[in-house]
């Protein structure tokens, strides 16, 4: 079993967010991933889920600018159904954004997010048999065992400042946060059986001490 602890009440959370999106139909988890592995202890940024233009306006005033607004329509995810317009400067600017093509407002719902710092981007994979980290930009990836406990991710220590060095050809970037978020997803892959894979589409990895930042993430329902 991984060693990262989720509370019993931030169980029966991610419990509740599943039952949810299961009562919904949905299988496939975008806004509510984000909600799940920010109550599992992942540093996710900040976001809301506006249904109409009162919560787009209300929301988009509670984040600092520039804002990321992404377009979402839950039954073409995760291939074409997220819309993605970014530095956008204020509440009445994202309003106009969200609603500039009117026909594809019904059935749409509007993620608002704060702009993440940009660092290192970061993609991770967790499914039945293996986390793969990759390097965005570049496409390395490493493979490290589904299952992980301390030991197992300590005994990874050298292959992950290996992959970190040759992404960023030094030796500064924050590898104990990065090992954290690791065994937070084996953790969730460990503890919930309806989850069959998470996949962080991005995060920023951030210098030593600094930690990290997931802005996108989904998560596939068995």
């Amino acid at each position: 079993m991984s060693v990262i602890h989720i509370s019993s009440k931030d169980k029966t959370e991610i419990e509740k967010i599943i039952s949810s999106a299961r009562e919904r139909g949905s299988s496939i988890l975008y806004f509510d991933a984000l909600r799940i592995l920010k109550t599992a202890g992942a540093s996710v940024v900040n976001s809301f889920l506006a249904l109409n233009s009162q919560e787009i306006m209300v929301f988009s005033s509670q984040v600092e600018p520039p804002v990321v607004l992404k377009k979402i329509e839950y039954d073409k995810l995760p291939d074409s159904g997220i819309e993605i317009h970014k530095n956008i400067q204020s509440p009445l600017e994202v309003l106009d954004v969200a609603l500039r093509d009117k026909d594809s407002i019904d059935g749409m719902c509007f993620l608002i997010q704060e702009t993440a710092p940009l660092d290192l981007k970061l993609r991770a994979v967790c499914d039945e048999s293996e986390i793969r980290l990759e390097d965005v930009s570049n496409g390395v990836q490493i493979i490290l065992p589904s299952v992980l406990s301390v030991e197992n991710l300590i005994a990874q220590k050298e292959t992950l400042k290996t992959f970190l060095y040759n992404a960023t050809e030094t030796e500064d970037y924050d590898i104990k946060a990065l090992g954290f978020f690791i065994l937070i997803l084996s953790s969730l892959k460990a503890d919930f059986e309806a989850i069959g894979k998470i996949d962080v589409k991005s995060f920023f990895l951030y210098r030593e001490g600094l930690g990290y930042i997931v802005t996108d993430a989904f998560i596939f329902l068995r």
